[in-house]
């Protein structure tokens, strides 16, 4: 068996540990959502929108036609997330869910022999994309420390070269000279153009440290696979709460919906359990649909499945059962989180709550219903 195991592109990375049976066949486990799944009326015209609007930004030079079709349908989750927003909020949603999914692809593309220029190109898109967020909010002390964390995500190796190259480009920034920004970094530019067009308050300000989060937990994660680093599986679902982008979508429903959470809910024990337990099924639910092609085909040994496995020193087949009553209890979580949201919100802040427990919902049964149907990971 351990020779059957050694054959796995993921087991490669520890052979000396790999204990797991992967001698089943694997097949993603029978799962039915709570929620009934919705989808914008809209959901066609929306998608299509939003992959013209990715090509006009010139993504196409960046990803093989392959990896392009796979992207493709991603802006369909937005609609299942949102069935019930306006179209200028439905359009919204799309965009930045499609240049998601490019930009997960951009940190997950890691070549060894290229890791340098994996590293100055992950770089500048967290420097590049802070600056224009940071341009909105120039005295927010929260994105000016999340720069300083950056520092910290850097790599051993080279670090000297790494953190000459941040530097320079945020002096080329700082002095205006020409500062050449990748396809994915225009793009976001113009989404964010947009975003704080509707809205510069709270809700953009919230916003904007979230997709921070997101591409800092990123560059961890990239370090990660790099270092063959097998976290624990706390660690690692602490970690994909930010790498999935899930709390970024999710804090535009008061701009997708024209209202504002009160920082103090949105802070509130009660609201943190109920995002973080969506967060959690949508992560746990693609890491399922996604250990196939990943880890098997393409050895990335961030999947909660492979970790479940290799803890429990038990096959996919089993790690994959067990990962999916994990699905069922985060479902459990969001219902039980809603009601202790609701005993504490005052009635003249319970409709944007209610707002956030519908979209929580909604996003659950449509991260199923889009993974069934997307290409992503087939």
């Amino acid at each position: 068996m351990m020779d059957h195991c050694r054959d796995m592109a993921m087991v490669k990375l520890y052979p000396e540990t790999c204990q797991v049976k992967c001698d089943e066949a694997f097949e993603v486990p029978e799962f039915t959502p709570p929620y009934p799944a919705r989808v914008h009326p809209l959901a066609e015209k929306a998608c299509k929108d939003a992959n013209t609007w990715l090509l006009d930004h010139a993504v196409q030079t960046m990803f093989t036609p392959e990896k392009l079709a796979r992207f493709s349908y991603c802006p369909m989750l937005a609609a299942l997330a949102y069935p019930d927003a306006t179209g200028k909020g439905l359009s919204l949603a799309s965009k930045i869910m499609v240049l998601i999914w490019t930009m997960d692809d951009t940190f997950d593309d890691f070549k060894i022999t290229e890791m340098e220029e994996n590293w100055k190109k992950s770089i500048s898109l967290v420097i590049d994309v802070h600056l224009m967020m940071k341009s909105s909010f120039p005295d927010s002390s929260l994105l000016s420390h999340q720069l300083v964390e950056l520092l910290e995500k850097l790599p051993s190796d080279n670090r000297r070269v790494f953190l000459n190259f941040m530097e320079e480009r945020i002096l080329q920034h700082a002095t205006m000279s020409t500062v050449e920004l990748s396809p994915i970094a225009l793009a976001y530019r113009d989404h964010w153009t947009e975003l704080t067009s509707l809205t510069r308050g709270q809700s953009s300000l919230r916003a904007a440290y979230q997709f921070q989060e997101f591409l800092l937990s990123s560059l961890s994660e990239m370090h990660n696979r790099q270092a063959n680093v097998l976290p624990s599986m706390e660690e690692y679902i602490t970690l994909r709460r930010q790498t999935g982008a899930v709390l970024y979508f999710l804090v535009l429903i008061d701009i997708i919906e024209g209202e504002t959470l009160d920082e103090e809910i949105w802070c509130s024990p009660e609201m943190q359990r109920l995002v973080n337990a969506t967060n959690d099924f949508a992560i746990l639910h693609n890491d399922i649909w996604s250990y196939k092609k990943e880890c098997l085909e393409f050895g990335n040994s961030q999947n909660i499945v492979f970790l479940v496995s290799h803890y429990n020193q038990c096959s996919p087949k089993e790690a994959a059962l067990t990962v999916t009553k994990m699905l069922y209890g985060k479902c459990e979580e969001v219902d039980l989180a809603a009601k202790e949201l609701l005993k504490i919100t005052e009635p003249k802040h319970r409709h944007v709550v209610n707002l956030y427990i519908r979209t929580c919902k909604d996003l659950i049964s449509g991260t199923h219903e889009f993974h069934k149907n997307s290409i992503r990971y087939k």
